[in-house]
């Protein structure tokens, strides 16, 4: 997975402008990389648990958000 290349596709988005807010705010927590997979917490309206697979196209969120790149996971 190219993260780089998958977050161009959105940078047109109001998602992925709340994301970046989200990053630069602080609001990512408890971050954990374990070799190619990132785990953590973002801190939204709740707390949502966030898992990106960086060798596979597989991104995970606990958000209601139905879109597979929420502004959690562009956090």
């Amino acid at each position: 997975m190219d993260i780089n290349k998958s977050l161009k596709k959105l940078q047109d988005s109001d998602r992925y402008d709340k994301g970046y807010r989200y990053f630069k705010q602080g609001r990512i927590k408890n971050p954990i990389i374990d070799g190619n997979t990132i785990i953590a917490e973002v801190v939204g309206s709740d707390i949502y648990r966030v898992k990106i697979f960086l060798d596979k196209d597989d991104l995970n969120c606990t958000c209601p958000d139905s879109v597979e790149y929420c502004k959690h996971i562009i956090a």
